[in-house]
């Protein structure tokens, strides 16, 4: 009898999913269609995606045909998790002259597949405002869009503000916005240029707004955004493997750009990112490629370069955001106009430090130092490769913790522009080379070195041509960057310090990690930040003391940032100057 009632009640579970699958259907749209049509076939489309939206269930497709669409794209239901809702361009499908071109509202398990945003023309003749908002919405996915000039402050929103009625928040009274809750959102493989103006210092590409957390944004190519091309506020997120170009050389001619990345939230890794094309910026201001701030965040692997001031920087102050716990690790940092890092405490400052900066390529640092008089906000550029400004002074205060707020230099390789030492600027020493610093204060400065690197190409111009050669300095000559705590053999291991490492937020894959002395590796599935303990995907025989470092090959880790995961094209002019 259970044999007949389990054979029954497969039976009955197959019809259910065949059903299911049978309900899944197609809708299809075309800018020549018929909204008195079915819809159910390319033969028969509706004309407009409103009527498709109104159509479109959990497992449905809707198909645009190419052409241009002068109506916002509105999903009006929400998929499910194994049956989302897709529309689908083909990247042919062209929304414009709309203020935003996708609005998604209040809705989850949305796919946008092959959509594009053209706004015809740059701010403030653009006919699109806004590309795509993103609010109180989970699990969202924007891929192979081609998004084209916007003239409103966000060209890509991702919000937990909405309004009740369903239009984009930022159009109605700040007073009468709502919070909600926007998680799992997902832009790759896209192409997004040219939000906002140049010279007045306005737009950013994609804003991830605060109280938001698990965006995803990788493999996309962003160029020309007014004032950020990523503003990154979300907490537990990904930026990874994206070209971030925002030179406006070939727009607005000269040396002109502005800031790649502006990072404000907490717990995020970036990493494979080609960061460049910081130069003179709107309104006379001197950008740095990136500014990170917020709480353990991890910046590794990227490529910053070509930028006319700092590498990074990094500061808080009244009302800010603290910084604390980054850790920047195994990056190759570029033709800098000044300093690879810069940290501040201005006044109301009250955390900030315990950063960590290791294994990085510092190559020609401090190619323009000094005052820039054409500059109306940071015109003064340090001639250093490190600048601490964390224990007094004018407009700074003093956080108690010493030099550098506690934080470490260790196991980088440098080449100042000029030649000669490398230098460390600090609010208790002033300026001082950074083998006086390392005399000093060795719990701060430890393993640096001064040589001249050789890359795998002569003259690099693609992410992946600043892998180091074999035998050029810096070749197995980074540090490890940290230690296990115990001994054993095991798929759990305590670690003295795991904020070195991500489980991938839920969004990417997490960590491969490989012990001093051994081939093996295993993947990081899981962190106990409260204990330091990695759980991975494999045991590992370990004992007290050994080093940890994401895989590398020889007897150490590589100074720099390695094989990059993208080989995106580049500014020229990369050649190291000899």
């Amino acid at each position: 009898m259970d044999v007949i009632r389990m054979g029954r009640l497969c039976m009955a579970l197959f019809a259910m999913g065949v059903v299911g699958a049978a309900s899944a259907k197609d809708i299809y749209v075309s800018p020549t269609g018929d909204d008195s049509s079915s819809g159910n076939s390319a033969a028969a489309p509706l004309r407009t995606i409103a009527a498709a939206s109104g159509r479109a269930a959990a497992g449905d497709t809707v198909h645009l045909a190419a052409g241009q669409y002068s109506e916002s794209l509105v999903p009006a239901a929400s998929g499910t998790a194994g049956a989302p809702i897709t529309y689908s361009g083909s990247g042919q499908a062209v929304i414009s002259n709309v203020q935003v071109g996708i609005l998604v509202s209040s809705k989850a398990y949305i796919v946008l597949d092959g959509i594009s945003v053209n706004g015809q023309n740059s701010s403030p003749n653009a006919t699109v405002r806004s590309f795509a908002v993103v609010q109180n919405s989970n699990h969202i996915t924007i891929r192979n869009a081609v998004f084209r000039h916007a003239g409103d402050w966000a060209g890509v929103d991702i919000s937990s503000y909405f309004s009740a009625d369903g239009r984009y928040y930022a159009y109605i009274p700040k007073g009468s916005w709502q919070q909600g809750s926007t998680s799992n959102v997902t832009i790759e493989d896209s192409t997004l240029d040219d939000v906002g103006n140049y010279a007045s210092a306005y737009g950013d590409v994609i804003q991830v707004g605060p109280d938001t957390s698990h965006i995803l944004i990788q493999r996309n190519t962003i160029t020309h955004g007014g004032h950020d091309l990523v503003e990154f506020d979300s907490d537990f997120g990904v930026l990874q493997n994206n070209t971030l170009n925002n030179s406006y050389s070939d727009t607005v001619g000269g040396d002109t750009g502005y800031r790649s990345i502006e990072v404000q939230g907490s717990f995020n890794l970036i990493q494979g990112n080609l960061l460049t094309g910081a130069r003179q910026g709107g309104q006379a201001r001197v950008p740095p490629l990136a500014s990170v701030r917020g709480i353990s965040n991890i910046v590794r692997q990227n490529v910053f370069s070509n930028g006319i001031a700092q590498g990074e920087v990094t500061w808080c102050g009244t009302g800010q955001t603290p910084v604390m716990n980054e850790r920047i690790y195994n990056n190759t940092m570029y033709r800098l106009g000044s300093t690879a890092l810069s940290m501040w405490a201005y006044t109301g400052c009250t955390s900030i430090g315990n950063l960590v900066f290791a294994n990085n390529l510092v190559v020609q640092s401090r190619v323009a130092p000094g005052t820039l008089s054409w500059a109306q906000h940071g015109a003064s550029l340090p001639d250093a490769d490190l600048f601490f400004s964390v224990t007094g002074g004018s407009g700074v205060v003093d956080v108690g913790l010493g030099p550098t707020a506690q934080s470490v230099v260790k196991g980088n390789l440098f080449l100042p522009n000029a030649g000669g030492p490398a230098y460390v600027i600090t609010g208790t020493d002033g300026r001082i080379t950074l083998a006086a610093a390392a005399a000093k204060y060795p719990q701060y400065f430890s393993g640096n070195v001064e040589a001249r690197p050789a890359f795998v190409v002569a003259l690099p111009v693609a992410a992946g041509d600043f892998r180091l050669a074999p035998g050029s300095p810096g070749t197995s000559a980074g540090v490890f960057l940290t230690q296990v705590a115990g001994s054993g053999n095991a798929n759990r291991i305590v670690v003295k310090d795991s904020t070195y490492f991500s489980d991938g937020n839920g969004v990417t894959a997490g960590d491969t990690i490989q012990l001093q002395g051994s081939t093996q590796t295993a993947t990081i599935v899981g962190i106990d930040r409260s204990s330091n303990t990695l759980s991975l995907s494999a045991a590992l025989a370990f004992t007290d003391g050994q080093g940890v470092a994401l895989p590398y090959s020889g007897a150490a880790p590589d100074i720099g940032s390695g094989a990059v995961a993208v080989q995106p094209s580049s500014p020229k002019n990369f050649g190291i100057q000899h």
